[in-house]
């Protein structure tokens, strides 16, 4: 089987995506991971250098949760209509602990 064997694109089986309950669940666990990043940034940047490779690659892995959380909240937003403003505490809780 070489390169000049034919390959078909198929679109991807639509998904149903996360139900409201699952999105609190996912909220939950990525505050929580957010939370705690958080207090270990401050924490990591008191015992090392910053700009060393392990805090740069650290803050970077928090942008990228953050990105993640963003991300996730649109898909809510847009998979659960109409809008109810509570949605906005399911990846966004008053305090993240």
């Amino acid at each position: 089987m070489g390169d000049n064997m034919s390959r078909t694109t198929t679109k991807p089986t639509p998904r149903p995506g996360y139900t409201v309950e699952q999105h609190c669940e996912c909220g939950r666990g990525i505050a929580g991971i957010i939370a705690w990043m958080n207090r270990e940034h401050t924490k990591l940047g008191n015992a090392y250098p910053l700009g060393t490779r392990t805090v740069e690659k650290f803050y970077r892995t928090l942008d990228q949760v953050e990105e993640l959380r963003h991300d996730l909240e649109n898909l809510l937003f847009s998979e659960h209509k109409p809008f109810d403003p509570a949605l906005l505490r399911i990846y966004r809780p008053a305090r993240e602990e």
